[in-house]
């Protein structure tokens, strides 16, 4: 992420719309009728970057989406679940994903603050959208802008399955054993 204050007005505007494009998924509500482990796919066509889409707040504590980059993300995501309760919570660290959570004010970084600042965000709410990039071995920081290009196409694909209520069974994959890319997402 460059600094703050080096943010081309092309970024600025990317920023808002990322920001409006959260507000809207948060306002449907999709962790009503889905939960963490309703997993799906999301190819972005201008990277070709696969994400595996998470929404969670089924229990109400928290309310967030992550995206995680790539199969073996996804294979790490599945080992918490298949493992729950006995792995330390900070394994999440250890994967690579995208998260857009709904956080307090009080809780929010400087940087991110800068950020709704300069996009004209409004930050008069309770809950306000925080974007995060995790990164294996670093800690939790702002997404590039190649992340954000990522978000903007991850978020419409996200609200469009979110505003549906429907069960969504595991995601089935056909993966190229040799290679390990994934050939379809059913």
């Amino acid at each position: 992420m460059s600094n703050i204050n080096q943010l081309t007005d092309s970024e600025i505007k990317l920023w808002r719309e990322i920001y409006k494009l959260a507000e809207d998924y948060f306002a449907i509500q999709a962790w009503k009728f889905m939960e963490e482990v309703d997993i799906f796919g999301v190819r972005c066509p201008e990277s070709g970057n696969d994400y595996f889409i998470s929404i969670m707040g089924s229990l109400g504590e928290s309310f967030a989406l992550s995206a995680y980059e790539g199969i073996h993300a996804l294979d790490r995501f599945w080992n918490i679940q298949d493992h729950e309760g006995s792995i330390d919570p900070s394994y999440i660290l250890t994967i690579p994903h995208i998260m857009i959570s709904l956080d307090e004010p009080g809780i929010i970084e400087p940087e991110q603050w800068g950020i709704m600042k300069k996009a004209d965000v409004n930050t008069n709410k309770e809950s306000i959208p925080v974007f995060r990039k995790i990164i294996p071995g670093f800690f939790p920081q702002i997404p590039d802008i190649n992340n954000l290009k990522d978000i903007k196409y991850i978020l419409p694909q996200t609200i469009k399955e979110g505003d549906k209520p429907a069960y969504f069974p595991s995601v089935l994959l056909m993966i190229n054993e040799r290679t390990g890319k994934i050939l379809s997402l059913i």
